[in-house]
């Protein structure tokens, strides 16, 4: 490649990575396109109230789970969106959810979708025996609590 030609591939370099790059990129946090204006922490900041309201959307579009099963994932989410999801806290937030959450989910009937999210935690790796076996203790005692309570 003689001189001048060198100079010239130089040039073309030079300019062909001064050029800006236009990407879209979508946020899933906030179900919507990035704005590349602005700072990365800006684009999380969301209102809660519109990601639950998101959530709770979603999940009324699904066709393949029963009326109970979206009461009993509204419920767990509403819970856990702003909670660090962590397997060696998931004892802990499974604990705290049943101790607020109990007499909502017998009243409404969803101690058997309650149940069936432990196993498929279980199922998933995220409890061992003993913490699984400790949460269905608990489950029973707040069931006591509340037949006490009602008598």
């Amino acid at each position: 490649m003689s001189n001048s030609n060198s100079y010239i591939f130089q040039i073309k370099k030079e300019e062909s990575s001064k050029e800006k790059i236009n990407r879209i990129y979508f946020n899933s946090v906030i179900g919507g396109l990035m704005d590349p204006g602005k700072k990365q922490s800006e684009m999380y900041e969301i209102d809660d109230d519109d990601l639950r309201e998101q959530q709770e959307n979603q999940i009324d579009q699904i066709t393949d789970v029963s009326f109970k099963d979206k009461q009993f994932y509204k419920l767990w989410n509403k819970y856990i969106i702003n909670k660090d999801i962590y397997k060696f806290y998931m004892k802990d937030y499974l604990e705290e959810f049943i101790e607020k959450n109990f007499e909502i989910i017998i009243k409404n009937n969803l101690k058997e979708n309650l149940l069936i999210h432990l196993v498929c935690l279980f199922d998933l790796g995220q409890l061992n025996k003993i913490t699984f076996k400790e949460l269905i203790n608990k489950i029973i005692e707040k069931e006591k609590q509340i037949i006490i309570k009602n008598k």
